[in-house]
C-alpha cells in the first residue's frame, strides 16, 4: 500500500510507500507500536483507578455544576504543564528529521531535479508522522493521569 503525499513547500504528491516515510521506518509496524502503547497506557490506567475507588459511591458532592467544571478544567491544565517538558521524550525524536527537511528544502531553492523533490516530500512526511506518533502518546499519557488523578479518595 502506498501512500500519497504532499508538502508544504508547494512540491507535488508523491507516491511513498507506507512503511516508509523519509528513509526511516515511522510506518508500519513502530506506527502500530506508538498506537499500542498511546491506547495501553490510559486503559490500564483506567482498570487501576477502578481498583483504587471501584465502584463505591463517593462521598465528595458539587455544589454547582460550575465547580465541578472549575476542577476539571484546573485538572486537565496542571495534567499539560507536567507533561510538557516530557513530550520530546514521549515519542518519536524529529530533531535530526527536522534538520534533514530542513537542508533538503534548502537544495531545493535552487533548480531541483525530481529526486531532490520526492526526498523534500519524504523528509516532511518523516517529521509530520512523528508529531502524530508523539501526540498519540501524550495523549494517553495525559488520559492515564487523569483517570488515576480523578479516582483518588477524597
Amino acid at each position: 500500500m502506498a501512500l500519497m503525499t504532499a508538502s508544504q513547500t508547494g512540491a507535488p504528491a508523491v507516491e511513498v510507500p507506507s512503511g516508509e516515510l523519509g528513509g526511516t521506518k515511522l510506518g508500519g509496524h513502530r506506527a502500530l507500536w506508538y498506537t499500542v502503547l498511546g491506547l495501553g497506557i490510559p486503559a490500564s490506567a483506567f482498570f487501576m483507578a477502578w481498583g483504587l475507588h471501584g465502584s463505591n459511591s463517593s462521598t465528595y458532592r458539587i455544589d454547582s455544576q460550575w465547580s465541578a467544571l472549575t476542577g476539571l478544567f484546573i485538572l486537565a491544565l496542571a495534567i499539560e504543564r507536567a507533561l510538557e517538558p516530557f513530550s520530546r521524550k514521549l515519542g518519536p525524536d524529529t530533531t535530526k528529521l527536522r534538520a534533514e527537511r530542513d537542508r533538503k528544502l534548502k537544495a531545493l531553492a535552487s533548480p531541483p531535479a525530481d529526486d531532490e523533490k520526492e526526498n523534500a516530500v519524504d523528509s516532511e512526511s518523516a517529521v509530520e508522522m512523528s508529531r502524530r506518533l508523539t501526540a498519540v502518546v501524550t495523549w494517553g499519557v495525559a488520559t492515564g493521569l487523569g483517570f488515576l488523578f480523578s479516582s483518588a479518595p477524597s
